[in-house]
């Protein structure tokens, strides 16, 4: 874990993860991202607004056996509504991420789209080239493209492996298999990136330190 002062109000501000680059403060929401053995403010972002998620920075779990704590969280929203994208780093070293949306979670980590060509220029703009009922193999994996929506991102918190400014908008797909294996691949201007998991449910990813609500046993 490595510890830097705000450049905006000098408050401690942590990177668990080697990977992680972008991280906002807890303190006063100032946006910085990491160069070498400083950080460099480039924004503020507003408060997030408390969801019912069971989940907040600094959770500890497991998946497949493999511990992980969750070092941040980013929220998107679309025209139905919201989710997050909550950074976990494992206990192995390696990261990923758990999509968690009207009570479902997924378990996803970074794959290479390999020599696929998924993007396409149209009108001056990139385009995911997929549709809903799309068959591709994404880690040598056959799954369907079941949803495209156009998102943005509306607020981050702890850190994360990549810039995500506040209102940038991006494309994403999500892709299911028979096995119930699941994909994500998003565009970001021009950059697509893919994930690869599957869907786990709360009691399988042993989690403590969570937020508990009245009523839960």
């Amino acid at each position: 874990m490595r510890q830097y002062a705000c450049p905006s109000c000098g408050a401690p501000i942590y990177f668990r993860s080697v990977q992680s680059v972008f991280a906002t403060c807890g303190y006063c929401r100032s946006t910085v991202v990491r160069r070498d053995v400083d950080i460099e403010a480039i924004g503020k972002v507003a408060q997030l607004t408390e969801d019912m998620s069971p989940l907040q920075v600094g959770t500890v779990g497991q998946i497949d056996g493999c511990g992980f704590t969750v070092c941040g969280r980013a929220r998107m929203a679309w025209d139905d509504g919201t989710w997050n994208e909550w950074y976990l780093l494992f206990d192995d070293g390696n990261d990923g991420w758990l999509a968690e949306a009207q009570g479902f979670y997924a378990v996803n980590v970074a794959t290479d789209l390999a020599s696929q060509s998924l993007v396409s220029q149209k009108s001056g703009r990139s385009k995911l080239d997929l549709s809903p009922g799309q068959s591709i193999s994404v880690a040598n994996r056959w799954l369907t493209v079941v949803d495209i929506k156009r998102a943005v991102c509306v607020g981050t918190e702890g850190e994360l492996p990549r810039v995500t400014q506040s209102n940038s908008s991006f494309t994403s797909a999500d892709l299911m298999g028979k096995d119930g294996g699941y994909a994500c691949i998003e565009l970001h201007n021009s950059q697509a990136y893919a994930f690869i998991g599957r869907y786990v449910e709360w009691d399988e990813i042993k989690a403590a330190n969570y937020r508990q609500f009245e009523g839960w046993s």
